[in-house]
């Protein structure tokens, strides 16, 4: 697991930092976590390796685009329930594979999304190579103000 992590993280999106992830020892072997720690720069770094891999239909590109295929219907949509703005996944219609697709207000944009904790997400509009990432030490911000209509418009808020 860790030689592979090194091969994704460090060799192919050359991430400047080594990535830390949870590890948990059980029995004779490792358990490991989907979680991932990172420095928000090299956040950023995985964040472009998606969206040039998406663009140039690599295989990981690829398996992006069957990801979002497949995606299911996201049974936490609710973009109008009070409170919905702390949180990226209120705005997205489906889900699969780790990822958020088909937002709010963006019918027929090809935007995918990722949520960690306390506020640790990114955005990416695929088409008009646009990225959002935000780095939060707590949730309490509104996610539709600074990333969703970032995405959307194109410009940052006033």
């Amino acid at each position: 697991y860790d030689e592979l992590m090194k091969k994704v993280f460090q060799d192919k999106v050359k991430i400047e930092h080594e990535v830390a992830y949870e590890k948990h020892k059980k029995f004779r072997q490792y358990i490991a976590s989907y979680s991932y720690f990172m420095t928000r720069l090299d956040f950023l770094r995985v964040a472009e390796a998606i969206m040039i891999d998406y663009q140039d239909r690599t295989c990981v590109g690829n398996y992006l685009r069957e990801s979002q295929q497949q995606a299911k219907k996201w049974f936490k949509y609710r973009p109008s329930k009070k409170n919905a703005h702390w949180y990226l996944h209120n705005y997205s219609k489906k889900y699969g594979s780790q990822f958020y697709f088909d937002f709010h207000g963006m019918k027929k944009r090809n935007v995918i999304g990722t949520e960690g904790y306390n506020g640790q997400n990114i955005l990416i509009d695929l088409d008009n190579s646009r990225i959002v990432v935000t780095n939060s030490a707590a949730t309490g911000w509104n996610v539709r103000t600074f990333m969703l209509n970032v995405i959307r418009k194109g410009k940052l808020p006033k």
